[in-house]
């Protein structure tokens, strides 16, 4: 596992999460919710801090009834999709399954944990989606195990060597006219489960 880097979390980034998270149905997945909000606001920091251009404009992340339903927290970096997984008592790493079988799973996958007194984040590595296929899994996660992680310098060395030529296109594309159907309410059973 590589070595870890902390982000204090300030007023701000604490703001941010809980502005986010007050769109959410029910109080518990509100409390979740401003959890996993605040992981991703920390992965931001924490990588425009290491001079990456981290873009947002295209993340559904902040429509509250999608980060409910299909648990996307999506940032980019030059063309590839990255979703943060924000760990805060949990002693693995869950991916959701929901993000295969809708064929969502982004290029990588970024694990931060929150501290359990929400003071620090600790920025723990990426994980290719790829290699999370292959994993243990229930009917809601998959698990990959720790020594599938690894460092920026890593994930820097890989998504310079092979840089994908498409521009947002694919399956996560795809899925922006049904997440509009799914908001309005107007998508059949079929494709809500």
């Amino acid at each position: 596992m590589p070595n870890l880097d902390i982000i204090e979390i300030n007023d701000k980034l604490a703001y941010n999460a809980k502005l986010l998270a007050s769109g959410m149905s029910e109080p518990q997945i509100r409390k979740r919710g401003m959890i996993d909000m605040l992981g991703i606001n920390c992965a931001i920091s924490y990588l425009q801090t290491k001079k990456l251009r981290i873009d947002t404009k295209k993340s559904v992340y902040n429509i509250p009834i999608l980060f409910e339903e299909f648990k996307i927290t999506d940032i980019y970096y030059a063309n590839y999709r990255i979703d943060v997984i924000t760990l805060y008592r949990e002693k693995s790493v869950k991916i959701p399954k929901i993000h295969a079988e809708v064929d969502i799973m982004p290029d990588f996958y970024f694990v931060v944990q929150i501290g359990s007194k929400i003071k620090e984040a600790k920025m723990i590595g990426f994980i290719e989606a790829k290699s999370v296929l292959g994993c243990s899994f229930d009917s809601k996660f998959y698990y990959p195990s720790l020594d599938l992680i690894f460092d920026l310098k890593k994930f820097l060395h890989i998504t310079k060597r092979s840089n994908p030529s498409r521009s947002f296109l694919g399956k996560h594309a795809d899925c922006l006219g049904l997440f509009l159907k799914f908001i309005d309410n107007d998508l059949s059973s079929t494709y809500k489960g």
